[in-house]
């Protein structure tokens, strides 16, 4: 694929756009970040009983990454913390772990950095660094669109988004002073493939595990248009935020248990909606769900009082 930076349109100078157009795209260190880091991170790990295919599981951070788009805020937690998104959440089987984010926050439309600057290039990267292992797939929103496009590229035999996008025709409409490069390729005829990623999500062999809070608009405009994908399996949530609506310890245990049983779980809950509770205590049972469960009930207890 060409450099979608190739033949583009340059963006208004800053002096002539609105507060509101301003956005950490602007921003000297995100451009520091995208020129100069790798903005990815590989981790080997020698594993007991990890069968006789290794296993890799590779993380997509979200545009959480980092918040509020500042100069001061990018140079804390992409420069001096190094942060990734689900560094606490990698299984004890992972034979080897990636971890990506979008320092950009533009859901990977020009990868990850100066070098690995198209979708493309991200992918022929992770499919060499993930030869000859048994692959899954983890990321929320914006981290979880880049999932199940690469789960699907990838042939990932598991995939787990919340509240994952499939459509990025809506944010370039809407937003489209926040999402700049959403809305510069937008109409561009190398880009549309990654615009609407249903299809794509369709063709996955193995399921797509979506969990996501109707209660949320945006969550539940994106889950409607997976509506008609067999292969996704939808845990809708009764908790009304965009991102990850279930306690952390179940995000380790989507990885680990069968997927029978999460279809098992997918069959009990419906489309009725779940708690964060009642879901733990399907996925990851009662003990593991006790120090969450009482945590929750503190929150509730102080917010009330």
């Amino acid at each position: 694929m060409v450099s979608p930076r190739a033949k583009q349109s340059p963006l208004l100078p800053i002096a002539d756009r609105t507060m509101h157009e301003v956005t950490q795209i602007d921003l000297t260190a995100v451009r520091h970040a995208y020129q100069n880091l790798e903005n990815y991170r590989i981790l080997s790990r020698v594993v007991r009983d990890s069968g006789t295919i290794p296993r890799c599981v590779i993380f997509f951070s979200s545009h959480g990454i980092y918040f509020p788009n500042t100069d001061a805020q990018v140079r804390q937690r992409i420069f001096e913390e190094d942060r990734y998104e689900w560094k606490k959440n990698i299984p004890v089987w992972a034979n080897k772990v990636i971890f990506l984010r979008d320092v950009q926050k533009q859901w990977y439309l020009e990868g990850i950095n100066s070098r690995l600057d198209t979708p493309a290039k991200v992918l022929d990267m992770l499919r060499e660094e993930t030869k000859g292992h048994q692959i899954s797939c983890v990321g929320s929103s914006a981290g979880g669109y880049a999932a199940m496009l690469y789960g699907n590229k990838l042939a990932a035999e598991r995939i787990i988004s919340y509240s994952g996008q499939v459509s990025l025709d809506d944010f370039a409409l809407r937003h489209p002073g926040q999402n700049p490069l959403v809305t510069r390729y937008m109409n561009d005829p190398r880009m549309r493939e990654y615009f609407d990623i249903t299809s794509c999500v369709q063709a996955c062999k193995a399921p797509v595990f979506h969990l996501y809070a109707p209660s949320n608009s945006e969550d539940f405009a994106q889950a409607r248009r997976l509506k008609d994908c067999a292969n996704v399996v939808f845990y809708p949530f009764r908790y009304g935020g965009h991102g990850v609506p279930c306690y952390l310890v179940n995000c380790v245990d989507l990885m680990d248990v069968t997927q029978s049983r999460l279809l098992h779980v997918a069959q009990s809950i419906g489309e009725r909606g779940v708690s964060p509770l009642a879901f733990s205590l399907k996925v990851s049972g009662f003990w593991r769900s006790l120090p969450y469960a009482v945590a929750e009930i503190k929150q509730k207890f102080c917010h009330d009082s």
